[in-house]
């Protein structure tokens, strides 16, 4: 397990542990890269890859294979810049990375195992944001969580060679001003957002399932 930190310096530092094993102490990401938001991450095969947003908008990143460490900081090609965190996730074993554009809209690019970026594309359906997205995998599915600037909180999903099959509303008509969280527990999908009264909420949907419903108590 990989934890990423940015700390208030803008160094990006790492945190490990092993299965069943303590963490090991922070170290810094070598390279000297700083940021000023969250960093993003996921795994393809068993490379650890982090993403981080530079102080002039590009979109850098590291990998780390099993044992080694991470090889250098380099940019996803395409000359794109952002002012938000990142969003990454998987696919069967295709990387993604979730941005929102200077001009609002949504953008992602991807990576095959052992391939390069390629190429940046915006994800159609005309939804703008003015905050960080958020991803997750269901199984095979990728999912994309977005707050649009009107703060409703809608997704959109792909399957494995498909492609995004359109923006849709989480149900329920809750609202937010921030960022989105969202994670996987086995094949259970989850979205987390604040609410309008300052709260903690979740959503949640089963593989081939519809979402339950918004939920506190966190």
């Amino acid at each position: 397990m990989f934890i990423f930190s940015r700390m208030l310096d803008g160094r990006i530092l790492f945190n490990q542990a092993s299965p069943g094993k303590a963490f090991v102490g922070w170290q810094e990401v070598p390279g000297g890269v700083r940021t000023d938001v969250a960093l993003a991450s996921g795994m393809q095969n068993e490379t650890v890859f982090v993403f981080a947003k530079d102080q002039a908008g590009r979109v850098l990143f590291n990998q780390a294979a099993p044992g080694g460490a991470f090889v250098g900081w380099q940019e996803v090609p395409g000359g794109f810049r952002t002012d938000v965190a990142l969003a990454a996730g998987m696919q069967n074993e295709t990387l993604f990375v979730f941005a929102k554009g200077l001009d609002s809209k949504i953008y992602f690019n991807q990576a095959a195992p052992g391939g390069a970026f390629v190429g940046w594309l915006e994800l159609a359906g005309g939804v703008t944001t003015d905050v960080a997205l958020a991803a997750a995998g269901r199984k095979n599915n990728l999912f994309v969580f977005a707050k649009a600037l009107d703060g409703r909180i809608l997704f959109n999903q792909a399957a494995p060679g498909q492609a995004f099959v359109g923006w849709q509303e989480v149900p329920g008509g809750v609202k937010t001003d921030v960022a989105l969280g969202a994670a996987m527990q086995d094949t259970r999908l989850f979205v987390f957002a604040k609410s309008s009264q300052g709260t903690i909420i979740f959503n949640q949907a089963a593989a081939g399932g519809a979402f339950d419903g918004w939920q506190s108590g966190i």
